[in-house]
């Protein structure tokens, strides 16, 4: 779980704002579940892999 903390920290540091939310956004567009708001909202995109 570190590992996705710092990979979230790298990518919000080189993403333009610098917000975490944008981050989020893009990572769970790219098959990452990573939503702390609604945990679970994105294992039914689970089956990408």
């Amino acid at each position: 779980m570190a590992s996705l903390r710092r990979r979230l920290h790298q990518a919000a540091a080189d993403a333009p704002g610098s917000s975490l939310l944008p981050t989020i956004t893009t990572l769970r567009g790219h098959g990452y579940r990573l939503d702390p708001v609604q945990p679970g909202a994105g294992a039914e995109h689970d089956t990408s892999g």
